[in-house]
């Protein structure tokens, strides 16, 4: 992907959104990240190491990113079943407020 510098921040040249998806899709699929979208989520189980999404089909993985869409989408459940089911694994929710914001990780 061909950058520019505006200001400080480094951007795609194009100046839009979609390359820089494109370009994280097309490193994800390279280096096997498998991406599923537009599934609703009807539950989270996290058993010897290795999470059971089920969406109609199960899908099995190490490592999950859970990008439900959050409380800003406030004319779907979606977001509260899946917090539910991050709960049911042991895993803390708290203080959730609607928001929009960059999703931030660390290398593992």
């Amino acid at each position: 992907m061909i950058t520019k510098n505006e200001d400080g921040y480094i951007c795609p040249a194009s100046m839009q959104a979609t390359t820089v998806v494109s370009a994280l899709r097309n490193y994800a699929d390279q280096i096997g990240v498998k991406i599923k979208t537009n599934n609703e989520v009807k539950q989270i189980e996290y058993k010897k190491a290795t999470y059971f999404v089920d969406c109609g089909y199960i899908y099995e993985c190490d490592k999950l990113i859970v990008a439900s869409g959050g409380l800003s989408y406030t004319n779907i459940d979606s977001p509260k079943n899946v917090f539910a089911s991050l709960e049911k694994i042991g895993l803390e929710v708290s203080n959730l407020e609607p928001a929009l914001t960059a999703l931030i990780s660390e290398s593992s």
